[in-house]
């Protein structure tokens, strides 16, 4: 994996080889405003346009930003219509077993999944999903 972008908030990483892309929330994202959320998420979903990944990886075990309803509402319109037009085939989310961080996540795919989605709480185990 060779590391494509990084923030106080993420990490980025690629793999042409598998074609994959990796993004990593670090704690501090506990930190970030609504906008520069929306920003990350962004910068994301460019990255995905340009390398065309097959599959993502997102550890989000770290993840301490609370999506608002607005929020969420906003990633359905502005981001979840653009995933349709992607090559991507599956993503993996490793998720906090914190039973409330793990809703605020699994619900930004809950009623849209244009692509495989399964959660993990194990990195190993996401990753052997995606590989399989």
């Amino acid at each position: 994996m060779k590391l494509i972008y990084q923030t106080n908030y993420v990490t980025i990483f690629y793999s042409e080889e598998k074609s994959q892309i990796e993004h990593r929330w670090v704690a501090q994202s506990y930190e970030m405003t609504e906008e520069e959320f929306k920003e990350e998420q962004l910068r994301y979903l460019d990255l995905i346009k340009t390398l065309k990944p097959q599959k993502g990886l997102v550890n989000s075990v770290d993840f301490l930003f609370a999506i608002a309803p607005h929020v969420q509402d906003w990633m359905n319109q502005e981001l979840h219509t653009q995933y349709t037009k992607m090559v991507f085939k599956k993503a993996a989310f490793v998720v906090s077993s914190d039973i409330f961080a793990r809703i605020s996540i699994e619900q930004i795919f809950d009623d849209y999944q244009p692509f495989e989605v399964c959660y993990f709480e194990q990195e190993e185990e996401a990753q052997r999903w995606l590989d399989s």
